[in-house]
């Protein structure tokens, strides 16, 4: 995920991966192995983290799984 000001990425937030937690009281997103760079005027600082909460604004429910996905990659030549 990225946040852009001014046409110049700001923050970037990876990671290896996402799940959806319905262990604790309210639902959420927790990212695993994640890794924040934030870059602003004192130059860029880079953060680790094994887990984060990130707010994302969509369901597991919305999520799709492409069935077709395998037919659309295309063969080495």
């Amino acid at each position: 995920m990225e946040r852009i000001k001014k046409g110049k990425v700001i923050y970037n937030l990876r990671s290896e991966s996402i799940k959806w937690d319905t262990t604790k009281r309210k639902k959420r997103w927790i990212a695993t192995k994640v890794v924040e760079r934030f870059v602003d005027s004192l130059g860029e600082r880079i953060r680790f983290h094994e887990e984060k909460e990130v707010k994302l604004n969509i369901l597991p429910s919305e999520l799709i799984r492409d069935e077709y996905q395998k037919d659309k990659l295309t063969t080495p030549s």
